[in-house]
């Protein structure tokens, strides 16, 4: 996820306000931000239940459910890559993903789906959480980036360390991503589970993102949350599948860092 340009409130999205907890030894302060595909392995097949994605009189239609119970050298069916993945693994009961070094390392994993209004719950561990970050999108059109011939599009929440302990809200057209609003907090620990939760829910014109985190180890804490309101034409309204993401700021070698994810749920509402 790179900083595309300050963009809060800009363009043609508008801006909400991120909330952040008080005192939680998490959350501080909030604001408008800032602006080659690898082969698969030999995939697991894990239970799990993709279903359609209509919408069914608000209440909740289960979209996806992955635990990545069984090791595998690849991430099970439905995921498939989208782009710039280097490692895509089960291992200790996570799915495990690393990006392949570049002027800009992201790696996506996609799962295809249709639906609007959603909403996933899932587990993210950083290895290197001061170099790293974690994305999940919803309503996006399995692209990756600029480097599928189907540019990247979507809403996604952003969690990351390399610009200092952040949970943020994000668009991506044509394959450029932009940060809509953002929390910062004081500390992203390495090998931790971090439990997030987020939305999607069109109101009106305008789309609702609603990011929250929170640290299962630390149960009396309240949650980091960020909400905000995008207005991008091409976004509303607009049915798309499950992505996610991992970041890492090393572009030249060095120390890459893991992106582990478990437990995530996806149900359209």
């Amino acid at each position: 996820m790179l900083v595309a340009c300050g963009c809060g409130g800009g363009g043609d999205g508008d801006a909400g306000d991120g909330g952040a907890g008080a005192d939680t030894g998490l959350a501080r302060d909030a604001g408008a931000g800032d602006g080659a595909v690898s082969g698969d392995g030999g995939a697991a097949t894990d239970a799990r239940v993709v279903d359609g994605g209509a919408r069914d009189g608000g209440a909740p239609v289960p979209l996806l459910r992955e635990t990545f119970t069984t090791a595998a050298a690849a991430w099970p069916a439905p995921w498939v890559v989208a782009g710039g993945v280097a490692a895509h693994s089960v291992v200790g009961g996570r799915g495990r993903l690393l990006p392949t070094l570049s002027s800009y390392a992201l790696a996506r994993m996609h799962v295809p789906a249709a639906v609007v209004d959603a909403e996933a719950r899932y587990k993210v561990r950083f290895t290197e959480p001061g170099l790293m970050g974690a994305g999940f999108y919803l309503r996006q059109n399995g692209g990756w980036l600029q480097g599928t011939a189907t540019h990247g599009q979507g809403y996604a929440a952003f969690l990351e360390g390399f610009r200092g302990p952040r949970l943020g809200v994000w668009r991506e057209v044509d394959g450029v991503e932009m940060e809509i609003a953002f929390t910062t907090f004081p500390t992203l620990a390495a090998n931790v589970d971090y439990q997030l939760r987020f939305t999607v829910t069109q109101e009106g014109s305008m789309t609702r993102l609603h990011a929250e985190v929170t640290r299962p180890d630390m149960p009396a804490l309240p949650a980091v949350v960020v909400d905000a309101l995008d207005g991008t034409a091409i976004l509303q309204n607009r049915a798309g599948a499950i992505a996610v993401d991992a970041y890492s700021n090393q572009n030249v070698g060095g120390t890459v860092g893991e992106v582990l994810f478990d437990d995530i749920e996806v149900d359209a509402r």
